[in-house]
């Protein structure tokens, strides 16, 4: 009851395949999908190891977890914030410096933290320019798509970036 469809009601639509490769013959989607490959080599590390990275920098065990609640915790901010900027400042626009942020602060910032204060703002950078990865790439894949393939091509992305 508040949905409405943006093609006609009238027009009878033909099927369109599931699974449709050519879609990778558009020199847009392709390096999206590229790009999106590179960020997805290293995108959920940190999530996996930066409680045993701040036990073996000296954090207390169980108080070591919190650094991953606060990585969790700015992903959370950084999926719902890009919403709001993206219509203002651009989707791309926001997507790429939010995944080179991500990436250069596990590069900088991880591989010097020592100290519990250092991991927490290391978390809550990652966190939320992550989160904004992860938020921002679907609005991507629908800005350069025909409406009709919006989902095939959702599909296929993240079919392609699981095996990384």
């Amino acid at each position: 009851m508040t949905i409405t469809s943006r093609i006609a009601p009238g027009k009878v639509q033909t099927s369109t395949p599931w699974l449709d490769l050519r879609s990778l013959q558009d020199s847009r989607f392709l390096l999206l999908v590229i790009g999106s490959c590179f960020v997805s080599f290293g995108l959920f590390t940190p999530f996996c190891y930066i409680v045993s990275y701040a036990t073996a920098h000296g954090v207390d065990p169980t108080t070591s977890f919190y650094v991953l609640a606060m990585l969790n915790l700015a992903s959370v901010f950084g999926r719902i914030a890009p919403a709001h900027f993206a219509d203002a400042f651009g989707r791309f626009a926001l997507l790429v410096p939010c995944a080179f942020l991500a990436g250069a602060s596990s590069l900088i910032l991880w591989s010097t933290a020592q100290t519990l204060t250092q991991l927490m703002a290391y978390a809550a950078l990652y966190g939320l320019s992550s989160g904004a990865f992860n938020a921002l790439i679907v609005p991507c894949i629908a800005q350069i798509s025909d409406i009709r393939e919006i989902g095939m091509r959702i599909g296929l992305l993240y079919s392609i970036i699981s095996f990384p």
